[in-house]
């Protein structure tokens, strides 16, 4: 069965909007393994592909919500020469870790997925669970 948004989407907004899924949760999963946790980051798709976007002017140890904010900001700013974006940072859903991914494409939806994720004991080895996706509010280009 597929999801509404999938159904109503673009085939290019389709593809984009996937890479950018797939990238960020790979993303995350490789930082999660490289040091048991990550800050929040995002990613973009333009005309040359896609680009990780940071927060390099929030300070040494800031907050997720302020990175998020100047993720936010930063993207909302440069929205003229994206296609999409992602924000991607972790959270914990009824007692357990998920990485979110809230994606957002200039010619389709606002998307948020979650996906939930164990670490082994030594904190090298993530295993993923299986992701949701729901339709969310947009930031970028509203």
């Amino acid at each position: 069965m597929s999801a509404p948004w999938r159904d109503a989407a673009s085939e290019p907004v389709r593809d984009d909007l996937d890479s950018l899924a797939g990238e960020a949760v790979t993303r995350a999963q490789a930082l999660l393994e490289e040091s048991g946790e990550f800050y929040p980051f995002g990613l973009s798709a333009d005309a040359e592909g896609l680009a990780l976007v940071g927060a390099d002017d929030v300070g040494s140890h800031p907050q997720a919500g302020e990175v998020l904010d100047v993720l936010v900001a930063g993207l909302h700013a440069s929205r003229d020469t994206l296609r999409a974006t992602a924000l991607v940072y972790p959270v914990s859903v009824e007692g357990s870790e998920a990485v979110r991914v809230e994606l957002e494409h200039r010619d389709g939806p606002a998307l948020e997925v979650l996906v939930p994720y164990t670490l082994d004991r030594r904190r090298t080895k993530v295993t993923l669970g299986a992701s949701s996706v729901a339709e969310g509010p947009r930031q970028i280009w509203v």
